[in-house]
């Protein structure tokens, strides 16, 4: 009888280590898990954010179909970089460039197709370190006559103001980035420029990195022909938050239609990204 109580104790005790055992392992892996998922969050924010105190650098392949007067296939690449400057306890000063190199299709008769450097533009938001409900920014945005070509830049000195607005409740980021720019010097044969870009984004962040999202870019130039004034895409794509070793990246795809153009874009426009953030 001794000898079956003392089976019985074994038995009851083993099933206790058992059942603490597991308990212990679940716990583990819903604790990693809630981990894993509040890292991806919190780095897929900070690579959302246009204001985002992180550095970064970003390669964004814009190809643009049925652009120009032979219906070809337009490429503009861009090199971003976001760069925060700590102006105190309390403000930051973000600076935005962007470097765009372009292959454009024939828009003007007998000049051909032409590849080279776009008009480089920078922009700076003065925006507060903590914030209770939104982020904010706002500051100037200045656009250089640096193109190569006459067909792939304006020969106008640009520059305005800009506002950025972020959200990110949860798992979810939205938000845009307004500008207007005037025309303020430059080559005097060229037209004057009044132009309008607004970039609203919507983003929903998976656990696991992935995430859906859309950030059009509308625009419309006020001096233009009305036919000719604004480019308005509808779309939107995937994109996945990784790392390799130690480097946080992010790769993204986006697919438009323009339900609204320019003879220069065309009708529609597939978006590749690829960005690198890096520590603080």
């Amino acid at each position: 009888m001794g000898n079956k109580d003392s089976g019985i104790q074994y038995g009851l005790r083993a099933c206790v280590f058992l059942l603490t055992a597991s308990v212990g392992w679940v716990a583990m892996i819903v604790t990693c898990f809630a981990a894993e998922e509040t890292i991806f969050r919190e780095l897929a924010q900070k690579m959302q954010n246009p204001v985002t105190d992180r550095l970064s650098f970003s390669f964004v392949g814009d190809l643009n179909f049925r652009a120009g007067l032979n219906k070809e296939t337009q490429g503009i690449f861009k090199i971003r970089s976001i760069k925060s400057f700590n102006l105190g306890d309390n403000w930051n000063l973000v600076a935005r460039p962007v470097i765009p190199v372009i292959h454009q299709p024939e828009i003007v008769p007998g000049r051909g197709d032409q590849f080279g450097l776009g008009d480089i533009s920078l922009a700076l938001f003065l925006t507060p370190r903590s914030s209770r409900f939104a982020v904010f920014g706002v500051g100037p945005i200045v656009v250089f006559p640096s193109a190569t070509e006459k067909t792939l830049g304006l020969g106008k000195w640009r520059m305005g103001p800009a506002l950025a607005v972020v959200s990110m409740p949860g798992p979810w980021v939205f938000g845009t980035v307004v500008s207007n720019l005037w025309s303020v010097g430059g080559n005097s044969n060229r037209a004057d420029v009044n132009s309008l870009t607004v970039q609203p984004f919507v983003y929903y962040n998976f656990p696991s990195g992935w995430y859906l999202y859309s950030a059009p870019t509308i625009t419309a130039a006020w001096t233009a022909h009305h036919s000719d004034r604004w480019i308005v895409p509808l779309g939107g794509g995937f994109g996945k938050i990784f790392k390799i070793g130690e480097q946080k990246m992010n790769a993204a795809v986006q697919a438009f239609h323009n339900i609204e153009q320019t003879t220069v874009i065309g009708d529609w426009t597939l978006r590749l990204q690829f960005q690198f953030l890096f520590p603080d």
